[in-house]
């Protein structure tokens, strides 16, 4: 109750002090009310005061309203004051107050007006404090608006007013204030200032100030380079802001911690947090400038973690903001982030368009900190591009710029810098020499960072034909990688970490090209596990947590399933889980013209075939599968696809080989392997039987893990009702596919129509489900990794949208997922982690085999083939085996691959889920839906 005695003492002083004082300390006392939560006893104490103290109380009660965000109120009451010809003093500080209130809400010309007011009045009455408070608010204008040299100068006139003053907390707001405009170009500077604030330990006394310095420190020590110190205090500058009451600072503070998380740790969940915080915060107290900064944060977590469609929507919210409330600082932040998407994109040109652009915005701004960094990414845009000198020039404006500005951070980021450049020109000594000089120098700690500098030494060893220090890099590569696994939490910052490229415009650091110099060196069980090490090893971890498996079975010798690289399977593993009939087929491919290397490994033998690029089958890959999507023969390209992709390696299987388990890399994600033509004419479906699967690693895994008791129940859904805002229709043939495969269980839950819901979806006893049939619509984004989903019926609270990180927290252990529905294979594909759509999250839930589609499928037209897939089960066959049946029969009754070809089985080929025998009678019965109309319906 401290602050409600202050102000009887204030109130009712026999001697009171001067009125400028007077009007600061009723300030304050609103500011301890805030922070002490009194604010209702100091109300109701001001609203009884009468007489010579009214204005006083006043100018206290319209600080409250504005402190605890009332602005109808508080502009009210400043509006009353300042047109009070007796307010007197009191009339200035309510000029800053309403500046103040205004301010929040970036209302910018009101707010330049009330405070130009305000210096005016305060320089009449010679109170400098208060031209000082003036002061710091044009400052914070000019700082988003003009040059931030120019608020700079204001604040140091500030400083000089208010640096001998009593009141501490004006001269720590102002300091900080300074350090906070000089951080963008005399970052020493601003450093200097903020070592007089916090010296010898000393805090501010008040928190909103405490927490907005500490705030300030933190902006200062990323710019310096100093990440941990920054990641540090931006936490306890949060954590005093949220005692402190000021809502809108900590609105700030959790924007930077997002900005923070996303640029430089792994916890892009927690930064995720941060940022929808704020971005509620913001709207709470109507700061428009928060608000747009949150939303570009969100846009770079998303676009961190291959979530394109979110980055764009954001980006857009935040630049519209900008836009309106002439936040130039801001538009110069979302044009990096563009810039970032592009060159991450692959599209340079873009890229240095976009750098150039924002460049020159903060160059107008005075913001000479951020040049280095845009010059920085220019440089390796163009590199990535192929333009050498003018990467190098640029590189070189960037360190001498950075060294100017006492940025140290560049002296060390050239060298890796530099090292890729002497890589892309072969010469190979100072590839070596720059790269060994900057992991020299790296923090060793910094373990992301030392991965790409290992990868990119161990190829330019490799190019040099040093292929003993070229493995001894790539071992030395793979443990920082299993660190950087091991600090990821959850799936979205093991993708940041796998995916972020900070100084190489390369997406996957030359991985391609070093796998294919093992193999031609005569290396190839180094060149494979290579490839296994940064293959699928998150998705196979979930699935072996849900299952339980702590280390291989079988028995294998210890010093072979302890491999150098980490947990990733040795070749005689592989080959002993491979049965004599089947081939294991993993791809690895490259851009840029990097070659693509297939792996050939069955029980008796590994090879590596170097094929071409791929980029210069990329497009046809694409026009492949849109002709079988529009159900249009491509036999051409199904013969030219096959010769470049299959042959090479199928003329290196021995006799005996009937299956192919095929492991795909980048575009050949894309690929319906099963519609390619080989050099006989016929399709591989006709000669093979085949399955696709993330990894190795996972392919053992699901071969040793001990199967489950048989379990006779099913979950099957289908006809759900979604929201109709979303333009999905219904889907009646679902309905009947649904009945199919419910006569084909023993038992099962069917959810259709209204009841298909989420809540009776997720409330089902799943330890109890073998089968999961979903015959329902499905959205999956090629450029968001979060955003696929399954659409349930809503009801109550719940949209019906089950999304990937629902999916994938289901306590599954079933052997068999069919997702019957659209583009089901589809989603982004993430360097190392394969398609991230629908078929992975139910794989880490813990099923064994999930059935999904490569594009939209018709309602009605797959009823016939899930027929027949589900015949082929109940008489026996494995679920590889039993769709393998059903395509043929559809290639024979039909010969379009719009449907048979959709189709493709990721996980255990052997999966056999417990169905009822198929008797003469109910194949007869069943026989009616394979007659069903087979004309076009609605799309899944």
């Amino acid at each position: 109750m401290l602050p409600v005695a202050l102000a009887i003492l204030l109130l009712v002083a026999p001697q009171p002090p001067p009125a400028s004082a007077r009007a600061r300390a009723t300030v304050r006392i609103a500011v301890h009310a805030v922070e002490g939560d009194s604010v209702e006893p100091v109300r109701r104490r001001w609203r009884a005061v009468r007489g010579e103290g009214e204005r006083q109380a006043r100018l206290g009660l319209a600080t409250l309203d504005r402190l605890t965000y009332r602005y109808g109120e508080a502009d009210r009451s400043y509006g009353a004051l300042v047109r009070d010809p007796e307010a007197g003093v009191y009339a200035t500080y309510a000029w800053i107050g309403r500046a103040a209130g205004q301010l929040v809400r970036w209302n910018v010309d009101s707010a330049t007006v009330a405070l130009r007011h305000a210096v005016d009045r305060s320089r009449a009455t010679g109170d400098v404090l208060a031209e000082a408070e003036a002061l710091v608010g044009l400052a914070a204008i000019a700082s988003r608006t003009a040059r931030v040299d120019s608020a700079a100068r204001l604040l140091a006139r500030a400083d000089s007013f208010a640096g001998g003053a009593t009141e501490s907390w004006l001269a720590d707001q102002v300091r900080c204030s300074r350090a906070a405009a000089l951080r963008g170009f005399a970052v020493e500077r601003a450093d200097s200032l903020l070592g007089v604030v916090f010296r010898g330990g000393r805090v501010p006394a008040e928190r909103r100030t405490q927490g907005y310095c500490l705030l300030v420190l933190a902006q200062v020590s990323e710019v310096r380079g100093q990440q941990s110190r920054a990641a540090a205090t931006i936490l306890e500058a949060i954590d005093t802001l949220r005692r402190s009451g000021d809502q809108y600072a900590l609105a700030s503070a959790l924007q930077f911690a997002a900005y923070h998380g996303s640029a430089y740790s792994l916890s892009l969940h927690q930064g995720r947090i941060h940022a929808r915080e704020a971005l509620v915060l913001a709207r709470a107290v109507g700061s428009p400038v928060i608000e747009a900064w949150a939303s570009l944060n969100l846009a770079q977590i998303a676009a961190r973690v291959s979530d394109a469609t979110s980055a764009r929507r954001h980006t857009e919210d935040a630049r519209l903001i900008f836009e309106r409330i002439g936040d130039r600082t801001g538009r110069a932040a979302a044009l990096v982030v563009d810039a970032d998407a592009f060159l991450a994109a692959g599209r340079y040109t873009a890229a240095e368009q976009a750098y150039t652009l924002a460049a020159a915005l903060h160059d107008s701004l005075g913001s000479r900190a951020y040049l280095p960094y845009l010059l920085f990414n220019r440089s390796t845009a163009a590199r990535a591009a192929g333009r050498l000198q003018v990467s190098e020039q640029l590189l070189d404006q960037a360190v001498d710029l950075a060294s100017g500005l006492g940025l140290r951070g560049y002296a060390v980021d050239q060298l890796y810098a530099r090292g890729v450049l002497h890589l892309q020109r072969a010469d190979l000594n100072r590839a070596i020499a720059s790269l060994v000089d900057y992991l020299g120098r790296m923090d060793q700690s910094s373990r992301h960072y030392r991965l790409e500098g290992e990868l990119r030494l161990a190829e330019a060893y490799a190019r040099a034909n040093r292929l003993d220090d070229a493995e001894r890099s790539m071992e030395r590569a793979f443990g920082h990688l299993s660190g950087v696994r091991a600090l990821a939490t959850g799936r979205e910052a093991l993708v940041a970490a796998l995916q972020t490229r900070r100084l190489d415009g390369d997406p996957d650091l030359g991985i391609a090209t070093l796998v294919s110099l093992f193999a031609r060196g005569g290396r190839v069980e180094t060149a494979f596990r290579v490839a296994e090490a940064q293959r699928a090893h998150y998705l196979a971890t979930r699935f072996l947590r849900r299952h339980a498996l702590a280390a291989p079975a079988g028995g294998t010798d210890k010093r072979n399933s302890a491999d150098r690289f980490g947990d990733v399977p040795v070749v005689s593993d592989v080959r002993a889980a491979l049965p004599d009939s089947t081939a294991l087929l993993l791809y690895v491919t490259g851009a840029g013209g990097e070659p693509t290397t297939a792996f050939v490994v069955t029980r008796s033998q590994l090879d590596a075939i170097t094929l071409a690029p791929v980029d210069g089958l990329a497009a046809d890959i694409q026009r492949f599968t849109a002709a079988l999507e529009a159900g249009v023969p491509a036999r051409g390209l199904a013969r030219r696809l096959g010769e470049a992709i299959l042959s090479p390696a199928l003329a290196a299987l021995p006799r005996g080989v009937s299956r192919l388990m095929i492991s795909p890399d980048g575009p050949l994600h894309r690929l319906p392997f099963d519609a390619l033509e080989l050099g006989d004419g016929r399709r591989l479906l006709e000669r093979y039987t085949t399955s696709l699967i993330p990894s190795a690693r996972l392919a053992i895994a699901a071969s040793r893990l001990a199967r489950s008791p048989p379990r006779a129940r099913a979950v099957i859904v289908g006809d759900p009702r979604p929201d109709a805002s979303l333009g999905l229709s219904a889907l009646p043939a679902s309905r009947d596919e649904a009945s199919v495969v419910a006569r084909s269980v023993f038992d099962g839950a069917v959810l259709t129509g209204r009841d298909a819901t989420v809540a009776a979806f997720r409330a089902q006893d799943w330890g109890n489900v073998g089968l999961l049939h979903l015959a329902m619509h499905a959205r999956v984004e090629d450029g968001g990794l979060l955003s696929s989903a399954l659409y349930f019926t809503p009801a109550g609270s719940s949209d019906g949208r089950l999304g990937v990180d629902e999916i994938s927290a289901l306590p599954l252990d079933v052997e068999l997922v069919v997702l019957s529905a659209c583009r089901t294979l589809g989603g982004p594909i993430v360097l190392g982690e394969g398609v991230q759509g629908l078929t992975a999250p139910f794989l880490e839930a813990g099923a064994r085999t999930v059935v999904a589609t490569y594009w939209p499928i018709g309602d009605r037209s797959i009823l016939p083939l899930v027929t027949s897939f589900y015949e082929g089960m109940r008489r026996g066959q494995s679920a590889v085996l039993a769709l393998r049946e059903a395509k043929l029969r559809a290639l024979r009754e039909d010969g379009s691959a719009a449907v048979w070809a959709a189709f493709a089985l990721t996980g255990d080929p052997e999966a056999r889920p417990l169905l009822r025998p198929l008797t003469d009678r109910r194949r007869e019965r069943d026989a009616d839906w394979r007659a069903a109309p087979t004309h076009p319906r609605a799309g899944r």
